[in-house]
């Protein structure tokens, strides 16, 4: 069974640090949520930062965006961005 992981955009640093390898990373998916004008938008950013999980839209709503991603070891991520 996979396993399943969560991040919200608006927690700590540290929360986002599990996406990404380096600060620089970190600030570059800052960046992206702040810059998306919506979820797919947000999906196109944040895979152009060539992270390891592959991103796509599960769900968005008026206030959220949800993404769903597999990492490379076969486990779902799910990242929520509040709007």
């Amino acid at each position: 069974m996979h396993h399943a992981h969560y991040v919200q955009a608006d927690m700590q640093p540290h929360a986002m640090c599990d996406l990404a390898w380096d600060r620089d990373d970190t600030i570059k998916i800052y960046d992206a949520v702040e810059d998306a004008k919506d979820g797919k938008d947000l999906v196109k950013r944040l895979n152009a930062l060539k992270l390891t999980v592959h991103w796509e839209l599960d769900r968005e709503t008026d206030t959220m965006v949800r993404l769903r991603g597999k990492e490379p070891m076969g486990n779902t991520r799910f990242f929520f961005a509040n709007k």
